[in-house]
């Protein structure tokens, strides 16, 4: 509801971090991110099941993703 610093970021079922697809400031109100499936080092990402955790001042937020072939 606020501008803030935000952070997204998946993170394998082994607790790594895979990927960071936001980091910085961000506006208040709706956004949309998109994964390609590719991590950090721009392999793609074998398939299976992810997480997806979104850090603000306001909380922590997670939730699961599954990436298919």
């Amino acid at each position: 509801p606020l501008d803030a610093d935000a952070e997204l970021a998946l993170f394998d079922v082994s607790g790594r971090r895979v990927a960071t697809l936001h980091a910085g400031a961000a506006t208040a109100g709706p956004h949309v991110s998109r994964w390609d499936g590719r991590d950090a080092r721009g392999q793609l990402a074998a398939p299976g099941l992810y997480l997806a955790r979104l850090v603000t001042a306001q909380g922590t937020r997670s939730t699961r993703i599954v990436r298919v072939q």
